[in-house]
């Protein structure tokens, strides 16, 4: 992920730049299909977007027969334009209300957050069945920002926002 939001538990794993195979991601989709599963969600510990095969897969998961759907960060969003009608739901976490705020939670470069509400926006055209959705940690950083926030996604249209308070994890 090229982010490094303050919050993220990635940053305990430090990083790796590990990719899945693609080839091996189509075949593990059409075995699950016939195993029963009925959905894949692309996410986690990383930002799906940077794998350079994302819309082959995603095409891939949905001729298999699989609901698709992505939690990303929103950035790389244009690389699933001519593959977004295909899925189920795409949730975009932007966790802030204002650019300040943004950059000072998603340590993101200078020009993301303006990237990813022209991709919010883009992706009004092609995205066919797909549900929108953006979704928002709120953190003492941010909690003032959120009138903000749902303001923009009206704006842009988006299908729902989720708000979602932080907890920090403590352990024994």
């Amino acid at each position: 992920c090229p982010h490094r939001c303050t919050f993220c538990s990635t940053d305990a794993i430090g990083y790796p730049p590990i990719l899945m195979d693609t080839d091996t991601l189509i075949a593990r989709m059409g075995e699950a299909q016939h195993l029963g599963v009925k959905s894949v969600m692309f996410a986690g510990t990383g930002e799906p977007l940077v794998h350079k095969h994302i819309g082959k897969l995603t095409t891939s998961a949905y001729f298999s027969g699989l609901d698709v759907a992505f939690t990303t960060n929103g950035v790389l969003l244009n690389r699933l334009e001519v593959a977004m009608h295909k899925c189920k739901w795409v949730k975009i976490s932007l966790n802030a209300g204002t650019a300040e705020s943004y950059l000072a939670i998603h340590k993101a470069k200078p020009g993301d957050w303006d990237k990813v509400w022209k991709n919010i926006h883009d992706a009004k055209r092609w995205k066919g069945d797909c549900t929108l959705g953006v979704q928002c940690v709120v953190l003492p950083e941010n909690v003032y920002d959120m009138k903000n926030l749902a303001a923009l996604c009206i704006e842009a249209g988006v299908d729902y926002l989720v708000l979602k308070p932080y907890t920090q994890a403590t352990f024994m």
